[in-house]
């Protein structure tokens, strides 16, 4: 028996997952006539069957997107095992994705799983260093415009100066992909000429190199709450740890009580 068509998708990498969602998606049911969308939260074996064994409509291919890996990610109602079972009785001509931005250890019976049904898996996780780089080259060019190598460079060092050029275990600080993937968008589409260039991004490109803890605490300790709360946004959206801007706001005090004795 043939069996559907499915693809797990894992890794940190939350852009390239979703884009890689919208392709195969889009290949399987370009109007979404027949595509569910189901978080694995929520999810059932009895839905995700209904989604996988009834028909599509208009001759396109059933398809569906399953936000999270039961084993993985917090599924309530939901055993890996029982999705398993219902994975192999669904239509041969289903298109299945399952997706999650945590890294699936090797060990995991859903990796075992794929292999004994021939299922595919793709890794997504952050790159780093020259591979962060091109990573960024080729989102400008998906967005019509070149950019300097330099400027990408800037980039990197003004959003994540201590993280991007290599991976450290010891830093809880992580990258975010969406944010950069924003960034490219704003920065191609006020490029001039279709260039991005090293002056471009110095206008346009926040540097959180290290001087946003000194702001969040001048704003936070000098009566400026709603600045405070502003460049609060900025730094956890630029991917900082929250227990490190816990540490940096917290220290602050420590410092006068210091200064005073």
């Amino acid at each position: 028996r043939s069996l559907a068509a499915v693809t797990i998708l894992h890794g940190r990498n939350a852009v390239d997952i979703e884009d890689r969602v919208q392709a195969i998606l889009n290949a399987a049911d370009p109007q979404r006539f027949s595509t569910d969308v189901i978080d694995v939260e929520s999810a059932t074996p009895e839905a995700v069957r209904a989604a996988v064994t009834t028909p599509a409509f208009f001759g396109s291919a059933r398809a569906l997107h399953l936000r999270g890996v039961p084993g993985v990610d917090k599924a309530p109602s939901l055993e890996w095992d029982d999705l398993e079972a219902v994975l192999v009785d669904a239509l041969p001509e289903c298109v299945v994705v399952l997706s999650t931005l945590q890294k699936i250890p090797s060990n995991r019976r859903v990796l075992k799983s794929a292999k004994t049904h021939g299922w595919q898996v793709e890794t997504h996780d952050i790159p780093y260093g020259r591979d962060m780089e091109r990573w960024l080259a080729e989102r400008f060019e998906r967005n019509g415009v070149s950019a300097d190598p330099r400027a990408t460079r800037l980039i990197l060092d003004r959003l994540y100066p201590n993280t991007w050029q290599r991976e450290d275990r010891w830093n809880p600080q992580t990258i975010n992909m969406r944010l950069l993937a924003t960034e490219v968008e704003k920065l191609a589409a006020a490029a001039a000429r279709g260039k991005v260039t090293v002056d471009l991004v110095e206008a346009l490109t926040p540097d959180r190199s290290g001087v946003t803890a000194f702001k969040l605490n001048d704003d936070t300790y000098g009566g400026r709450p709603d600045e405070a709360l502003r460049e609060l946004d900025n730094v956890l959206s630029s991917g900082e740890a929250p227990e490190r801007v816990i540490g940096q706001v917290g220290y602050q005090p420590l410092v006068f009580l210091a200064a005073r004795l």
